[in-house]
């Protein structure tokens, strides 16, 4: 059975190597994992403090979420999974240290995808045919659209206009978070219903048509023949990565 959910949780990766269209070495998916890792130790400390964080938010201003319950869910879904989940992304992405305008989007879709495959494997814990249906889920894809767009444009104006730089990179995280939190609302308070099980299917196919093409343009526009940039792997990195999915598994195991 975990065999089952480790092979369901990877299809995304591949599905988004198959739109890169660039044999990485191992070397380079390790360590792009390694930064994964990194952030899911970061996301894993950080939600040991947020559920006593959102108890002093919630016990000083009770009444307020009392009298509204979208407020209340935005707030836990803000906090909880789209702020933690986006920064986690993000970091994964600076710390890879893109070098071009193409390493930043295919480093960016490859985390993402890396990202989907520990979370994926979570939720395939409650069954496979959950775990198959988290694969259509659109979030990550379209965040990390979003964040790569950003992130693009923050590159072009780096060495001339830090002011706009900083600007770009701080939109590189705003929206997706923005984004990822009207979506998580929408899933929590939707009914359960058809219609809402189609809607997220359509974004699902949307999003992975507008990665292929987002992918597409970039690699045409910015692709660039390059030496690795990854310094050795070192055992430090193999003995963390080693110990962090085997928890990961470990802890969601059916």
């Amino acid at each position: 059975m975990v065999i089952i959910q480790i092979f369901i949780s990877f299809l995304p990766l591949v599905i988004i190597n198959l739109f890169v269209k660039e044999k990485d070495s191992l070397k380079k998916i390790f360590n792009l994992t390694y930064y994964m890792t990194l952030s899911l130790i970061i996301l894993m400390v950080y939600d040991s403090f947020i559920k006593q964080i959102f108890a002093v938010i919630y016990r000083n201003f009770w009444q307020l979420f009392n009298d509204s319950l979208f407020l209340l869910i935005f707030t836990q879904k803000l906090l909880y999974t789209a702020f933690p989940e986006e920064i986690a992304k993000f970091l994964a992405i600076k710390n890879s240290k893109p070098q071009n305008k193409w390493e930043i989007v295919k480093n960016s879709m490859l985390i993402s995808t890396i990202f989907m495959f520990y979370e994926n494997f979570s939720y395939a814990s409650d069954g496979i045919i959950l775990g198959v249906w988290r694969i259509i889920i659109p979030i990550h894809i379209i965040s990390q659209l979003i964040m790569a767009y950003f992130l693009i444009k923050a590159d072009d104006v780096k060495e001339n206009n830090k002011l706009k730089y900083y600007l770009l990179t701080f939109f590189s995280l705003l929206f997706p978070i923005v984004i990822h939190t009207i979506y998580n609302c929408y899933v929590a308070l939707s009914p359960e219903r058809l219609g809402k099980s189609l809607v997220i299917f359509i974004l699902g196919i949307i999003s992975y048509i507008l990665a292929f093409i987002f992918i597409k343009r970039a690699r045409l526009k910015y692709f660039e023949i390059q030496e690795e940039n990854f310094k050795k792997i070192s055992s430090f990195k193999i003995i963390i990565l080693i110990l962090v999915t085997l928890f990961w598994i470990y802890t969601f195991m059916l």
